[in-house]
């Protein structure tokens, strides 16, 4: 063998031994790469599903404020309607993402109501009224929507 057949000998020896500890490293690298981007996708996914948890919690809280039936008589409805969302209401609508498309119309649907108080303010008969005929339908929506979605999470 001649001393150019040994050099290239030599070279290729030496071309697949640096190949073969460059591929030996990248290896694990990607391995550490793709399961951290894996743990990273389950964290996200747990704090949303905690995050979603309580907003349906802070939901279903909300709904018990929502029953006329609890409400004082002796009290405007509209004016008991508006304190009840300005404590709880505000903060379920911070979490709309969080909620089905029912559950999410029927917090539109209070907004729209919440609204509508807002505007004819001085009107108290006919926010009275408004708020009579309007807020049972939408508690009894609200509420059978929230436990749909708990069925729901079983499955």
């Amino acid at each position: 063998m001649s001393f150019n057949e040994q050099y290239e000998l030599f070279i290729l020896n030496g071309i697949f031994g640096i190949g073969g500890v460059i591929i030996g490293a990248i290896i694990p690298l990607l391995k550490d790469l793709i399961s951290n981007k894996n743990a990273n996708k389950l964290e996200r996914i747990k704090i949303h599903d905690k995050d979603r948890i309580q907003a349906y919690q802070d939901a279903f809280d909300f709904t018990n404020v929502l029953k006329v039936e609890y409400w004082d008589k002796n009290k405007d409805m509209d004016i008991q309607f508006l304190n009840a969302c300005s404590e709880k209401f505000f903060k379920i609508f911070k979490q709309i993402p969080y909620y089905s498309k029912n559950v999410r119309n029927n917090i539109l649907e209070i907004e729209e109501l919440n609204d509508k108080l807002f505007i004819n303010i001085a009107n108290k008969q006919d926010n009275n009224k408004l708020v009579g005929e309007e807020i049972s339908e939408i508690y009894k929506k609200l509420r059978k929507n929230l436990k749909d979605d708990f069925k729901k999470w079983d499955q």
